[in-house]
């Protein structure tokens, strides 16, 4: 049964896997603007595909363009579209790169209290990590953060470590920027969603970060939960659809990258 609430921007396929021998494809062409509870058959598609074990994975449009030989790199960056597992090719690589290094700003240690809990949360950043192969002889690698929480309650009793319990890590997906242009007086944006999965990875609560510009400080909002199968579960230390974690830099502040096309007019007036 498919439980789904708020607002869906995954952007990437989903895979949720219930049981060994058995997953579903999470294929969702949703809008940021589109409300989940209202979403059709024909906008959330669940296709059945053998497996021998538990699989977590994300993927980005624009697989057509990978070459049949060698190595694709694509930008992470705004690459949150959908294609089907038969459009894969069956030889090479694609690397979804961070073309212009902003994730690794994210990277670091960061403290938050939330409706009494306390949050430890460290962040890392992985460069090219290896993800499954969905077709023969062909590997998909991404630059990614994955976030690294420990939870305590109001009593300083420990209900969730990710450090010892990776099944908790927080895994990131898409990374959305909207920037300025001569002809807009557009705002820059800057988004970055996590997964956390639950129930034997058949629930997802899926939040999305921004950073202030500043850098120190982090904001983790709930977008939306989608359950496959059982209860949805949605932990109350988690984001919910009223507040978001609001987290605050306790590690050193790292450089920003020269790369981002915005670079120096992110850097704040020291006027």
């Amino acid at each position: 049964m498919l439980g789904v609430k708020g607002v869906s921007s995954i952007g990437y396929f989903c895979i949720f896997a219930i049981e060994a021998g058995q997953s579903y494809w999470c294929v969702p062409p949703i809008n940021r603007d589109t409300t989940c509870g209202k979403a059709s058959l024909n906008e959330l598609i669940f296709t059945p595909s053998l497996m021998k074990r538990y699989i977590l994975s994300l993927l980005l449009v624009g697989l057509s363009t990978l070459t049949a030989l060698g190595q694709k790199v694509m930008p992470l960056e705004n690459n949150d579209g959908s294609v089907l597992p038969k459009e894969l090719p069956r030889k090479g690589a694609l690397y979804l790169k961070d073309t212009h290094r902003l994730l690794p700003k994210y990277a670091g240690s960061w403290e938050g209290d939330y409706k009494g809990y306390k949050l430890y949360v460290q962040i890392e950043f992985l460069e090219r990590a290896p993800y499954a192969t969905y077709a023969e002889n062909c590997k998909l690698f991404v630059d990614q953060l994955h976030l690294v929480s420990r939870i305590l309650d109001a009593s300083g009793r420990e209900v969730m470590n990710a450090k010892t319990n990776p099944d908790r890590i927080g895994v990131g997906g898409e990374l959305f920027v909207r920037r300025p242009t001569n002809a807009s007086s557009v705002e820059r944006e800057e988004t970055y969603q996590f997964v956390f999965f639950y129930n034997d990875l058949s629930t997802g609560v899926i939040c999305v970060a921004r950073m202030s510009d500043d850098m120190k400080t982090l904001t983790l909002e709930l977008k939306s939960v989608i359950t496959m199968e059982g209860p949805m579960i949605h932990p109350a230390y988690l984001p919910q659809d009223d507040s978001p974690w609001i987290l605050r830099r306790t590690s050193k502040l790292p450089p920003r990258s020269a790369l981002d096309p915005d670079f120096p007019a992110l850097i704040p007036s020291s006027k």
